[in-house]
C-alpha cells in the first residue's frame, strides 16, 4: 500500500508543480501582453502624431515623431512605407527610394497597388533613375483605376522621359 500512497502523492505533487508552473507562465505572459499592449498605444500616438504633421506639410517634424517609435514598430512594413513617403515628401528622395524598396521588400502586393507605383516612379525621376520610372510607370498605366492616375502617370512619363 505505501508504494500506491507513495505513488499518488508524487502524482499530487508533480501535478501541483505543472499547475504553478502553468500559473507563473499565464501571468508572465499576461504581463508581457500589457507591456507590449502599452508599447503599441505608445507607438500608435507617435505614427498618428507623424502622419497628422505630414498632412500639415511639417515634415521636420513628423520625420521627428517617428524617430521615436519602438523598434519593433520600425521593421514593420506600415512605418517603413510611410517614412518613405514622408522623406518623399519632405524632399529626401535618396532615403526615400531605400526604405520605399525595404517596404517593397517586406511586402510585394504594393506591386499591385497603382498609386505606390507613381509614388515610386516619382521618386525615381526626382533621383533622375529613367529606366527604373518608366518601368514602373508602364506597370501602372497597366492597372490605373481612375483618371487621376492616368493624369498623373502622363505627366511624370513626360518627365521620365526626359532624362538623361
Amino acid at each position: 500500500m505505501k508504494n500506491s500512497n507513495e505513488i499518488a502523492a508524487r502524482r499530487n505533487w508533480v501535478t501541483l508543480g505543472f499547475l504553478v508552473l502553468l500559473g507563473l507562465s499565464l501571468i508572465y505572459s499576461y504581463k508581457i501582453a500589457g507591456e507590449q499592449e502599452a508599447l503599441f498605444q505608445q507607438d500608435r500616438v507617435f505614427y498618428y502624431s507623424a502622419m497628422d504633421a505630414a498632412q500639415k506639410n511639417d515634415f521636420p517634424r513628423a520625420l521627428e515623431l517617428m524617430q521615436h517609435v519602438s523598434p519593433y514598430f520600425q521593421k514593420s512594413w506600415l512605418y517603413i512605407y510611410s517614412l518613405g513617403h514622408v522623406q518623399f515628401s519632405a524632399g529626401q528622395w535618396e532615403q526615400a527610394n531605400i526604405n520605399m524598396q525595404k517596404a517593397e521588400d517586406i511586402r510585394p502586393n504594393f506591386l499591385s497597388n497603382p498609386d505606390y507605383l507613381i509614388i515610386r516612379a516619382s521618386i525615381f525621376v526626382k533621383i533622375k533613375d529613367k529606366e527604373s520610372a518608366l518601368l514602373y510607370l508602364e506597370h501602372a498605366r497597366q492597372i490605373a483605376q481612375s483618371d487621376t492616375q492616368n493624369t498623373q502617370i502622363d505627366t511624370l512619363y513626360i518627365s521620365a522621359r526626359e532624362l538623361p
